[in-house]
């Protein structure tokens, strides 16, 4: 072979492989830091190989790293975190063609043994896009009520902002789990799915109906204080679970022990929740409250305090917690959902126009009930369907893709909002919650409401 027609196939090469790196190379990776501590929280960017360029993007705690557009090439980057002005934890990032992974090592807590650090993930859809991480420093939230008793004891439990989060107990899913046993899918698919039994598809729709990543214990650690609880029967025909299209692996009990454990912790005497079962399918609610009851008794409020009951007034009783059903259930301490509830959700992925909903609701809140803005985004069928089948395409594959994307501009939607929340608001809940950001928002709008009940 002469040296001309190598010459020309390296060439050749070359012009191919620059539509090769701009398809599969990963184009960059977003880190997000946020601090609610008391204390001064850093970082430091240390570039290494194969790193175009390191800039920080719209606020001091973000910034953006893009990739070596060279094919199939790995680029690794180094986070380090000082608080206080001494290293706290690092992460070590790789960002290759596949996607980007981070792992968080040497944490030192004893710099600080009040800190809370929540780190999230967002893979991006396909290939050649933007993942997000997404790191949350912020103080121990498991109190807070209690911490502003003062700010909350003339607030009515209706007009209180309480973080929350939306399907609440989906935080478990995965490819094991069944189909539930409701309405939501057709029969004939529930049996093809039982059928084909293909674990890539199990998976594909566990992680589109996954909600949340944290359990309801530390959910409540975390500062939730509303829960959006869904239920079906089984599909082995005896036990209660946690659905959301698919059915959790643990049990109603297993979960509702989980809010036991948290109010039996010396100093959660003050935390008011409110335990939403918005979804009863095929269950028996005298069975259901036995359940709960034999729980979590001593601390239900009776319903004949009433939605305008201070929280105040709630603490002075012992009570904690609000069990709300969506069917009407004879008992003085189940409040009946269709009489004193009414929350939102935005049925779409267009930010702009979950805006335009959530902007609607809260300006046009009904007083005489409990209520609850939902600042989720939905998935939507048709996408999901072109997700599964096209894996390198730019549909989501996950809702937490859908929904953590968006977190940023929706956190700014609130705080544009803090007139109408202060007017209007009583909870607020979201996907794939960490809890501190909206338990922060939370305190700050409730410091404005008590100026109302003096």
């Amino acid at each position: 072979m002469s040296v001309k027609k190598v010459l020309i196939g390296l060439v050749v090469l070359c012009i191919s492989i620059i539509p090769v790196s701009k398809a599969f190379g990963m184009q960059g990776f977003y880190g997000c830091f946020q601090n609610f501590s008391k204390h001064n929280v850093t970082f430091k960017v240390v570039k290494s190989s194969h790193v175009e360029h390191v800039s920080h993007m719209c606020w001091d705690k973000r910034f953006y790293i893009k990739a070596d557009d060279w094919p199939f090439s790995t680029s690794y980057v180094n986070v380090q975190f000082y608080v206080d002005g001494k290293k706290y934890a690092y992460f070590d990032v790789k960002i290759a063609y596949k996607g980007s992974h981070a792992e968080l090592h040497g944490i030192d807590k004893s710099v600080a043994p009040d800190l809370v650090m929540y780190t999230d993930f967002a893979r991006a859809p396909g290939k050649g896009s933007e993942d997000y991480w997404y790191v949350t420093f912020g103080p121990d939230e498991s109190h807070w009520m209690g911490e502003i008793a003062d700010t909350l004891q003339k607030i009515p439990i209706s007009e209180v902002l309480l973080p929350g989060s939306h399907d609440s107990g989906t935080f478990d899913y995965d490819k094991h789990c069944e189909v539930s046993n409701t309405d939501h899918i057709p029969s004939w698919v529930v049996e093809l799915l039982k059928t084909a039994d293909v674990a890539p598809l199990y998976e594909y729709l566990a992680d589109v109906c996954r909600q949340q990543d944290m359990n309801f214990y530390d959910q409540l650690k975390h500062g939730i204080r509303y829960f959006d609880m869904r239920i079906c029967k089984g599909r082995d025909g005896k036990s209660i679970k946690f659905t959301h299209t698919m059915e959790g692996k643990i049990t109603l009990e297993e979960g509702i022990d989980q809010f036991k454990k948290f109010f039996e912790e010396s100093g959660n005497e003050k935390e008011v929740i409110l335990l939403d079962f918005q979804e009863m399918i095929n269950v028996d609610l005298g069975r259901i409250f036995n359940i709960i009851n034999s729980r979590l008794g001593k601390w239900l409020v009776p319903k004949e305090m009433g939605i305008k009951a201070r929280v105040g007034d709630i603490w002075a009783q012992n009570k904690n917690i609000i069990l709300i059903f969506q069917q009407n259930y004879d008992n003085p301490n189940v409040w009946y959902r269709h009489n004193c509830f009414h929350n939102s959700a935005n049925r779409t992925t267009d930010v702009n126009e979950a805006f335009g909903n959530m902007d609607n609701r809260i300006k046009n809140r009904n007083h005489d009930e409990m209520f609850c803005l939902g600042t989720n985004l939905t998935e939507q069928p048709d996408d999901l369907i072109k997700g599964f089948l096209n894996p390198l395409g730019s549909s989501p594959k996950k809702a937490k893709q859908i929904d953590l994307h968006y977190h940023y501009a929706i956190h700014n939607w609130l705080i544009d909002h803090t007139d109408d929340l202060v007017k209007n608001g009583n909870a607020i809940h979201e996907n794939f919650s960490n809890g501190i950001w909206l338990t922060e928002l939370c305190k700050y709008i409730n410091t404005l409401k008590a100026k109302n009940y003096n």
